[in-house]
């Protein structure tokens, strides 16, 4: 699975995924997840934080996971 910048806050539910994946068994996937410090953080949540939350519930589930966290802006990301 990618998840690139992936919505995990609290728009539509999203918040929940974390905690749903710490309480069902692992299934056959393998799981890469990237975002950086500045993206969205708005009333439904900040999407940083709440990636790294995801991060951390797989690796707790037994999920094989990698990612990329990116602290800076870059040119060619502007």
């Amino acid at each position: 699975m990618l998840s690139a910048i992936g919505t995990l806050s609290g728009l539509r539910g999203g918040n929940n995924y974390p905690t749903l994946i710490r309480k069902t068994e692992p299934k056959a996937l393998r799981v890469f997840l990237q975002d950086g410090s500045t993206d969205l953080n708005i009333y439904g949540g900040d999407w940083w934080m709440a990636n790294q939350e995801m991060e951390r519930a797989l690796t707790f589930a037994g999920y094989e996971v990698d990612h990329i966290w990116a602290t800076e802006v870059t040119t060619a990301s502007r």
